[in-house]
């Protein structure tokens, strides 16, 4: 496939490795563009870095845009809707992260309606807490979780065993216990990102 006709996705870096697993399975012709995904703690350098990425494609005559975020990953109102829809670009069906790697649609509300869990994945582990706030004491960290209930542990790539002591730790630290897991697979993300390439298919 012509390189300026191959689709781009630029996603979130939570995805890597899920995305990977993806291209390759799925023997994917795309090309790929991870942001970094400590942007999410900020929406206006998220945006900043999303409009970047964008202009730069175009720059090199790859129109042929997806972009791997969901509804709220530039706060709760409509900026991401806005800026995709300004920029004409095809975007997933999801709310957020959470929400693609369970198959977009709103899945996430369907399983925490009242917004009561902390979700966990490997990559999530690695970004908030493989650095976290040394300086901040446990009573402040359980006093910032404290009006959710229970942490929900989703395994896509069946490697959630290697951070079981992560997660003990995780739950001492925020005072929440497990409440469920569930092996997901990658079959729910992979289901939102080629039914976006799909749509972006049918615009050209």
């Amino acid at each position: 496939m012509n390189e300026a006709r191959r689709p781009c996705l630029i996603a979130c870096g939570i995805f890597r490795q899920e995305l990977e697993r993806i291209v390759e399975d799925a023997k994917l012709s795309v090309d790929i563009e991870y942001l970094d995904p400590g942007l999410h703690n900020d929406p206006k350098c998220l945006e900043d870095a999303l409009k970047k990425a964008i202009g730069d494609r175009r720059q090199k005559q790859q129109n042929n845009i997806v972009i791997i975020y969901g509804d709220v990953c530039l706060g709760f109102q409509n900026e991401m809707k806005a800026l995709t829809e300004n920029y004409g670009l095809v975007r997933v069906d999801a709310l957020n992260c959470i929400d693609c790697l369970l198959g977009g649609k709103g899945k996430l509300l369907e399983i925490d309606p009242k917004h009561e869990y902390f979700f966990l994945n490997p990559a999530w582990i690695e970004l908030e807490f493989g650095n976290r706030d040394k300086n901040k004491n446990i009573e402040e960290a359980q006093e910032e979780f404290s009006l959710l209930t229970g942490l929900f542990l989703l395994d896509t790539l069946g490697d959630l065993d290697d951070y079981s002591e992560d997660i003990a730790e995780i739950s001492e630290y925020t005072g929440l216990p497990v409440v469920e897991r569930k092996n997901i697979g990658i079959e729910g993300i992979q289901k939102v990102v080629l039914e976006s390439i799909e749509r972006l298919a049918k615009q050209e």
